[in-house]
C-alpha cells in the first residue's frame, strides 16, 4: 500500500505536469511561474490562505471562492486562475505548495538554472542575499535561482541546498556538533 506522502507526490507531479504543458503551449511559462511565486509568498505570509491549503475540512465551495478572489487580487494569468479553480473543485488545494515548487524548478531547469535554497533564521536583506548568490555562483559556476526559506529553529547562520549538496553553517548545527563532542568526551572520561 502506498504511503500518503507518496500519494501526495504523485498527485502534485500530475498537476505540475499538466500545468507545465498548458503553460508551455500557451507560451505563458514565465507569467504562470510569476503567479506561482506570488502564491508561495501568500502561503508564507497569510495564515488564512495557508490554512486553506492545509485544512481538509474546508469546503470546495469555500476553496473555489478563495481561488477566485486570490486569482483576481494577484492579477494572475488566466491559465493560473483556471488552474486554481480546478484545484479547488477537485479538492486538491493541499497539493498547491508542492506543485508550486515543482513547477518553478522545471521552469528554472528549462533556463539552465539551478535552484539554490537559502535557509536562514530570519529574512535576509537584499544585499545579504545578493552577496550569498555571488559567492555560490562563483563556487558552483552555474546560474542560480534563489528560493529563500526562513526557519527560526536553525537559530542563526545559514543552510544552503543546491541539488543534493547541503552546506550547513547554522548555529543549530554547530551546537549539535559541540553537544556530540562533549558527550563523547564525557564517555571517554567515565
Amino acid at each position: 500500500m502506498a504511503s500518503s506522502h507518496s500519494d501526495a507526490l504523485t498527485i502534485a507531479e500530475r498537476y505540475t505536469t499538466a500545468l507545465f504543458a498548458l503553460a508551455e503551449e500557451a507560451k505563458a511559462l514565465q507569467p504562470v511561474a510569476d503567479d506561482l511565486n506570488k502564491l508561495a509568498q501568500l502561503i508564507k505570509e497569510s495564515p488564512e490562505f495557508s490554512r486553506l491549503t492545509e485544512n481538509p475540512y474546508i469546503t470546495s465551495a469555500s476553496r473555489l471562492q478563495a481561488a477566485e478572489i486570490v486569482g483576481e487580487k494577484l492579477k494572475a494569468h488566466d491559465l493560473t486562475k483556471r488552474f486554481l479553480r480546478q484545484l479547488a473543485e477537485a479538492g486538491r488545494f493541499a497539493a498547491l505548495p508542492l506543485i508550486i515548487t515543482r513547477f518553478i524548478d522545471r521552469v528554472a531547469a528549462g533556463r539552465g538554472e539551478v535552484i539554490a535554497e537559502i535557509i536562514s533564521a530570519t529574512p535576509l536583506r537584499s544585499n545579504q542575499q545578493s552577496l550569498i548568490v555571488k559567492a555560490l555562483q562563483a563556487k558552483f559556476g552555474q546560474k542560480l535561482m534563489v528560493r529563500e526559506t526562513v526557519e527560526p529553529n536553525i537559530l542563526g547562520g545559514l543552510m544552503v541546498r543546491i541539488g543534493s549538496t547541503m552546506l550547513d553553517a547554522s548555529v543549530r548545527s554547530r551546537l549539535d556538533k559541540l553537544s556530540q563532542s562533549l558527550r563523547a568526551s564525557a564517555r571517554q572520561l567515565a
